[in-house]
């Protein structure tokens, strides 16, 4: 495989390239022994042979890697509460700008200010200007069917880890953010695997959360020596005796890339999205309310047969 960058593919695709210039990078791809199809060096590098060509086009559409997803986290805990949860919501760099343009234009619609945190529709100290509050109930309904129909694309993919505490013997808050975290960039990596792609990660930076920022360093960890994916057991024979000793087998990050990127949430509307889908299924798993939590079951990332459970929700402990 070989790497263009997104615009250069693009501009292939459609047809805005010299062929000289795509049958060139197509033959280097070729001698390097890094595609898959055998493709013949032109005679003439200004050939414009449009079988040459057609090749090339397949080529680029099936064998180039380009960075082109954002994965914004967010979680949601409550000491009280039997759920730990956190969410990944996945844009692709080729739906960000519009996604945010859209986002933007359903606040001014409904509020008259792009500015407002989406958090003001569920926390009241959020909403300084009481733009929720004030807003008539079926203008919060209608609020809410387009909010729900703007990020309910088959563009947009959720990735979530929701830890059930009380079968945990240990419910310190750092292990349970370092397990979702851990969940959640496992499905990340394979997501863009599947894809052919390259991604970063990108969090609210929560300043008054300590275990939220020390993820920073569970990342570096991740990205040098591999997120854990199965318990695998060490055997040492000393003598007679046999010892086990805790290891893991581990998933190595090829397609992230970068540190952990933190945030304000309050400039980013992804991440204010992110931040509605945590709250959405934390009243699934924590009040028995699914109301939100249906809105956005059918973008979860699932299984060829449309399964969610370890594809795009990974709970533990597993029943």
């Amino acid at each position: 495989m070989f790497l263009l960058n997104k615009l250069y593919v693009d501009d292939i695709l459609r047809s805005r390239v010299c062929p000289v210039a795509i049958e060139f990078n197509v033959w280097t791809s070729v001698k390097r022994g890094r595609a898959k199809r055998e493709v013949q060096r032109p005679k003439d590098l200004r050939s414009k042979s449009a079988e040459f060509y057609r090749k090339s086009l397949i080529l680029c559409k099936h064998h180039c890697i380009i960075m082109s997803y954002a994965i914004y986290i967010d979680e949601s805990y409550d000491k009280k509460s039997k759920y730990t949860i956190m969410v990944g919501f996945i844009v692709s760099f080729e739906k960000w700008k519009s996604l945010h343009n859209e986002i933007e234009q359903l606040k001014l619609k409904y509020f008259s200010d792009s500015s407002i945190n989406l958090k003001a529709i569920r926390r009241k100290n959020y909403d300084e200007n009481k733009y929720w509050e004030l807003l008539p109930k079926e203008k919060k309904e209608e609020f809410n069917k387009e909010f729900y129909g703007i990020i309910c694309k088959k563009d947009y993919t959720i990735i979530a880890g929701v830890i059930n505490k009380e079968r945990m013997d240990d419910t310190n808050k750092e292990l349970l953010f370092y397990l979702c975290y851990g969940f959640i960039i496992q499905r990340y990596q394979y997501f863009l695997s599947h894809n052919r792609s390259y991604g970063i990660v990108i969090m609210d930076i929560a300043e008054a959360s300590k275990e939220v920022r020390d993820l920073y360093y569970t990342h570096k960890k991740f990205m040098r020596e591999g997120v854990p994916v199965k318990r695998e057991d060490m055997k040492l024979k000393i003598g007679e005796e046999e010892i086990s000793i805790k290891d893991y087998k581990k998933q190595a990050l090829k397609n992230i890339c970068e540190n952990l990127i933190f945030l304000n949430d309050k400039d980013n509307s992804q991440l204010q999205i992110t931040d509605m889908i945590a709250a959405a299924m934390f009243s699934k798993f924590n009040r028995s309310s699914d109301v939100w939590y249906l809105k956005v079951e059918k973008i979860f990332r699932c299984s060829d047969d449309g399964k969610i459970d370890g594809y795009g929700i990974k709970f533990f402990p597993e029943a």
